[in-house]
């Protein structure tokens, strides 16, 4: 219908409402149980200590005066010792 037609009847019929109704919000959003669960599941881990092996490693992968490939814990990483 063209704009021009469309105010003429609105004009005509004041206490008619339009066809088209904004939509409705939610007051309040409904709780996700995926997005508490992946919440929950997060705030576990970061409660979670870091393992020492894993602090260990980071210490000899920082230490300058280390020796290349001895970060790796057994020279499986480090490729060949000569």
């Amino acid at each position: 219908m063209d704009q021009p037609r469309k105010q003429q009847r609105l004009a005509e019929r004041p206490d008619e409402q339009p066809a088209i109704t904004p939509r409705a919000t939610r007051a309040t959003p409904r709780p996700d149980p995926i997005s508490a669960g992946l919440r929950a599941l997060w705030a576990s881990l970061e409660d979670e200590p870091v393992p020492d092996d894993f602090l260990a490693l980071l210490d000899r992968m920082d230490d300058p005066a280390a020796p290349p490939g001895s970060a790796s814990g057994g020279g499986s990483g480090g490729g060949p010792t000569p």
